[in-house]
Formats: C-alpha cells, sequence, structure tokens
C-alpha cells in the first residue's frame, strides 16, 4: 500500500510540473494597447503576414492589443484586435519554425 500511495504522489507531482508548464506567459507588445501597429511575418523571404496601410489601395489596416505566446519548438502564437482603420476584429497566428515577425507603431 506504501508504494502505491507513493508511486500516486510522484504521478500528481508530474501531471502539476506538466501543467504549470504548458501555461506559457503572454507578453503584450509595447504600446499596443494604445497605438495603431503593422504586423509583418516572414519564412525564407515569403510574407506569411501582413497588416499594415495599403497607401495605393486607400485602406489602412491596423492591429491593437498584440499579444506574443511562446508555444515551444520555435513556435509564436500572435493574437491581437485587427481592422480598416479602427482595430475590432479577432486575430491570431500561429508562426511556424523560423518564421521571423515585427511590429512597428504606425
Amino acid at each position: 500500500m506504501q508504494g502505491f500511495k507513493l508511486a500516486a504522489a510522484i504521478a500528481a507531482i508530474s501531471l502539476a510540473g506538466t501543467i504549470t508548464q504548458a501555461q506559457a506567459q503572454s507578453i503584450m507588445v509595447p504600446g499596443s494597447d494604445s497605438k495603431d501597429f503593422s504586423i509583418r511575418c516572414e519564412k525564407e523571404g515569403k510574407i506569411t503576414l501582413n497588416i499594415q496601410d495599403r497607401s495605393g489601395i486607400d485602406q489602412m489596416q491596423v492591429a491593437r492589443f498584440i499579444y506574443v505566446t511562446d508555444q515551444g519548438s520555435g513556435r509564436t502564437l500572435l493574437t491581437f484586435k485587427r481592422g480598416f482603420t479602427s482595430a475590432s476584429e479577432d486575430g491570431s497566428h500561429l508562426t511556424a519554425t523560423n518564421e521571423t515577425c515585427s511590429f512597428l507603431q504606425q
């Protein structure tokens, strides 16, 4: 019976450790709560996400409330509000390994 209690305790501790690791912390891009930003992600020279001023077509895409969350294995989850002139729609992007993203205040 002692062995069972010990095994159960070890299993509970292991599970608690796994849950703690799974709770990744999100970091807000500084200023994105009050200013408009553009987001551009690229992998191997190809654009994978592009939220920015599209001057030629009179449409200003903006992003606000941008959060970056490490997902492990070189991947990152971006969550944000996006829209034309006003960021009101939810958006997200899960990067691939070796994909880079930049955030510029507009």
